[in-house]
């Protein structure tokens, strides 16, 4: 399977020794955090590819159940003295790809694999809590290669992050290009269409006052804006910007993931209206649209930055179930040289366990 996530001559390449002393407190978490981001994919959003070329998620975790699967046979194997030759555990390499393969994991139910996965680890942590200390010790040859102790092999935990945040990358790309909002209001991909509106739109100053807009904005700045955008839904790539159009399909403002964190599942939405549209409620419509989108793409966290002042943006982040954690002083410069000062904005957040995050949903 050309271009797979999976790295090293014959697709040995992680875990060529199985499992280092981990904690079985430390596995239970991830068996618990990375269910939990698992269950927030679809069963057809798992058919779909990390990216080009590569597996999808379906792939990656019948992946990780062979390798939880090989390193459970080789820590029950350790502890048994008829499974060693001369003190030594002999084992074979497994190819990992052609093992996905055989298995047929792709074309398993995305929650049969999940709840496999689940099983397998916690079945590990049950092993994990009651390893005997001399198995450790056990040399352990694979296909005939130099014999290294147990626990000085890599580290399970280190590859499961390690397609963990895969997995991560997967989910959160799979943002959708076009979200619906309440009221007949749409978010949609900007296009070369929209270039002229975003020009004379973002001439307002109170644009670039309150967000990061460059002033003055001009047509090139808004075909590199455009540009950029189209380039993120080529490379399946985040953060992503979202143009509002009203139950008419007329463009009233912009709003988007400004910033992710894949790592903590944590992204921050921005947004702005043109002039002839504010107060219409066109911006908390837009928010929860977004921010439900989001949580639904396995995000943990959604924030929003306003600048201190600008008490309208704060309205529409509170009517959308923010809340509001406090004031981050001297958080950065606004404005272009020489009129350049420091800033203060408030911090806002909503989890998915949130009151107003189960409203989102409903």
């Amino acid at each position: 399977m050309p271009g797979s996530l999976l790295d090293g001559p014959g697709w040995v390449g992680w875990l060529p020794w199985g499992m280092a002393r981990i904690s079985p407190d430390e596995l239970a978490q991830r068996v618990t955090d990375l269910g939990w981001q698992l269950r927030t994919i679809s069963d057809r959003a798992a058919t779909m590819p990390i990216s080009d070329g590569e597996w999808t998620p379906k792939h990656l975790v019948g992946h990780l159940i062979d390798s939880a699967t090989n390193n459970h046979q080789r820590l029950v194997r350790a502890q048994i003295t008829e499974h060693l030759t001369d003190g030594v555990l002999h084992l074979d390499r497994y190819a990992q790809e052609q093992w996905v393969l055989a298995n047929g994991w792709a074309d398993r139910p995305w929650t049969d694999l999940i709840s496999f996965w689940e099983a397998v680890n916690n079945q590990l942590v049950w092993l994990l809590r009651r390893f005997p200390e001399h198995a450790w010790q056990v040399p352990i040859s694979l296909s005939g290669g130099e014999p290294q102790p147990l626990e000085e092999s890599l580290d399970y935990i280190e590859h499961l992050d390690e397609h963990a945040a895969d997995l991560r990358r997967a989910t959160l790309s799979l943002m959708p290009n076009t979200i619906s909002c309440a009221n007949g209001v749409c978010l949609r991909l900007p296009t070369p269409d929209d270039v002229d509106w975003l020009v004379e739109s973002c001439q307002d100053p109170a644009i670039p006052l309150w967000t990061g807009i460059v002033s003055p904005y001009y047509q090139q700045s808004a075909k590199d804006f455009v540009e950029r955008a189209r380039q993120w839904i080529v490379d399946r790539a985040l953060p992503r910007n979202y143009l509002i159009e009203d139950q008419h399909g007329k463009p009233v403002g912009m709003c988007g993931l400004v910033r992710v964190d894949a790592d903590d599942l944590v992204g921050e939405v921005g947004y702005w209206l043109a002039r002839p549209e504010r107060g219409k409620g066109y911006a908390t419509i837009a928010v929860r649209g977004l921010t439900n989108a989001v949580l639904r793409a396995g995000y943990r966290c959604v924030t929003a930055e306003v600048i201190a002042g600008n008490s309208d943006s704060q309205r529409v982040l509170e009517r959308a179930g923010f809340t509001d954690e406090g004031v981050l002083r001297s958080i950065g410069l606004q404005g272009s040289p020489p009129n350049v000062r420091r800033i203060d904005a408030h911090h806002y957040s909503l989890l998915p366990t949130d009151p107003a995050a189960a409203k989102l949903v409903e």
